[in-house]
């Protein structure tokens, strides 16, 4: 049985041979500065130094005791990020996240909150960087764009594109495919190049159009209503030719 003592133990600098620092595993209760004790599960001594239980053995100075964990844990809570040292590599987050920032980061590497992320104008983050590639959109749609684009490489509007009537746009390089389709509500032509309506066409005298280059098969048909010749290369009508034979 152990034996009590309730007044200090001079030895007179004589030397404890073969004694042994108390055996627990985990540290004594209420314990004073300089109280020490050999912790049997993480096999090292310890020494109260009046706040926490310090490793005697230097190789153990990041092992904490586990009836010290409680008051280290207040210990570090009472202390702020920024003071720490700035770290060296990437913390990794095991799928948690910082919360409370500071929902206006003003400047750069300033972390970002994410309804202030969400909350930025596109307008504010061209600001800060032009687009190194293009924006993949994947079927999705930019809305509520200005309909009155004002300068080359701005965003046009689905309905103001639809509202430019052809002679916006520049001339076409190449023929238009009209795929079956046809341009329809166009005006009497008046110039060279003009594009002839289909009315237009069908109303205009023969003598309107250039002389044929090379003779026109009427398939069957006939050419009617024909005047009276009067030269060489008229052509002649049935009766007339009749009337000329009998004469």
């Amino acid at each position: 049985m152990a034996r009590s003592f309730l007044t200090n133990i001079n030895l007179n600098q004589n030397q404890i041979v073969s004694g042994v620092l108390q055996n627990a595993s985990s540290a004594p209760s209420s314990p004073v500065a300089g109280q020490a004790y050999y912790d049997t599960v993480l096999l090292a001594a310890y020494v109260y130094n009046g706040t926490t239980w310090q490793p005697a053995d230097a190789s153990k100075s990041t092992i904490i005791p586990a009836s010290a964990i409680s008051n280290l844990a207040t210990t570090v809570q009472a202390y702020h990020l920024n003071q720490f040292a700035v770290p060296t590599a990437n913390i990794p987050m095991a799928g948690f996240k910082l919360t409370g920032l500071n929902t206006a980061p003003s400047t750069s590497g300033d972390s970002a909150e994410y309804s202030w992320v969400i909350g930025r104008n596109l307008n504010t983050i061209a600001t800060a960087t032009a687009t190194t590639a293009n924006i993949a959109m994947a079927g999705f749609t930019l809305t509520g764009l200005n309909t009155a684009p004002n300068a080359s490489g701005q965003a046009a509007e689905y309905s103001w594109v639809l509202g430019r009537p052809l002679s916006a746009f520049a001339a076409p390089a190449a023929n238009i495919a009209m795929a079956g389709y046809k341009f329809t509500g166009l005006g009497s032509p008046t110039a060279s190049g003009d594009s002839a309506e289909y009315t237009w066409v069908l109303g205009r005298a023969l003598s309107a159009f250039a002389a044929p280059t090379a003779n026109i098969p009427m398939a069957g048909f006939k050419l009617t209503g024909l005047g009276t010749p009067s030269g060489n290369g008229d052509s002649a009508e049935y009766s007339w030719v009749i009337s000329q034979v009998q004469a």
